[in-house]
């Protein structure tokens, strides 16, 4: 939903028209705008204070250019300079993941009455989530922030946006910006390492995939908790309930959510093992570790006849 402008924002940004404002996120406030040929964008203004004018910065808008991926929102255009640094991206149609699941304390309070994805839906989040992630990832993108309001489920399916300037546009201190701004909502998707202050990483997202996945199955956040400091906690020291997710995921997504980052699948390999004969719902899963006993080399890519998930060993 595109709210009024107010007196303080910006009407233009270069060629674009802002005519409202849809959301305030943890690098600045993102505008609904136009181009000149009627072409509806969403155009993000930056937070300066928060280091988003580094050359790597730069480097990392340069990078998300280059994603091509029907499951993410495009980046247009970036300008980091000037009064007012934005980037602006393809506008992402349909209703965020939190708007379609419903969230907060009302929320905990009526579990029967909670909403959840099921069946090819939840399928087709789970996918389409992964293959962003995957194109993001192959780009040397990292998201850094995934969380279901940067999810939009549109009518060719979920599409991923919030990212293009991640890490250098965050206080890398527990990287909590958006955990102050949206406590209850944020935190179940936040990765163990990223409590510790650790810098975000593709094994990050992951962990949020497997996050938001177990959120749309079972109606109800990871680790949940009405006290935030518990809600962490529990992130760092307890193991997630995959009870309610179908036998089919539950791998996986246990896999996804694993403390130590270095455990966690890729997720070109999420995206293998969703999409492959072996993937099918109803099938075993396997998770196996990248390096073999002998720890002679990596395990061999996954396929339909061998379904194992190889764990990301990397940036």
């Amino acid at each position: 939903m595109s709210h009024p402008l107010e007196s303080g924002d910006p009407r233009w940004l270069g060629e674009y028209r802002l005519t409202g404002w849809l959301r305030l996120g943890s690098q600045g406030m993102v505008y609904d705008g136009y181009a000149e040929d009627g072409t509806r964008v969403a155009v993000k203004v930056l937070h300066r204070h928060r280091g988003c004018l580094t050359s790597a910065a730069a480097e990392e808008v340069a990078a998300a250019r280059r994603v091509a991926s029907p499951y993410v929102a495009r980046i247009l255009q970036a300008r980091l300079d000037g009064p007012r640094p934005h980037v602006v991206s393809e506008f992402a149609d349909g209703p965020d993941l939190f708007q379609v699941l419903g969230t907060g304390p009302r929320l905990l309070r009526a579990i029967g009455r909670r909403r959840r994805l099921a069946g090819g839906d939840l399928r087709r989040l789970a996918v389409g989530v992964a293959a962003a992630l995957t194109g993001l990832h192959e780009a040397g993108v990292v998201h850094g922030d995934l969380k279901p309001s940067d999810i939009r489920l549109g009518p060719r399916g979920p599409r991923v946006t919030g990212f293009g300037v991640g890490r250098s546009a965050r206080e890398r201190v527990g990287d909590a910006v958006r955990i102050t701004e949206e406590p209850v909502r944020a935190a179940p998707y936040v990765a163990p390492e990223t409590i510790r202050g650790e810098e975000p990483t593709a094994a990050t997202d992951v962990y949020a995939w497997g996050a938001i996945v177990l959120r749309a199955a079972t109606g109800l956040p990871a680790c949940s908790s009405r006290d935030l400091v518990r809600m962490l906690h529990r992130t760092l020291t307890e193991e997630h309930d995959l009870s309610g997710l179908p036998e089919s995921l539950r791998p996986l997504v246990g896999a996804a959510l694993a403390k130590d980052p270095s455990a966690r699948p890729a997720a070109s390999a999420l995206l293998g093992a969703l999409t492959t004969p072996a993937g099918a719902p109803g099938d075993e899963v396997s998770v196996r570790p990248a390096v073999d006993e002998a720890g002679d080399g990596p395990s061999p890519e996954p396929s339909p006849a061998s379904p194992g998930l190889p764990v990301y060993a990397g940036r």
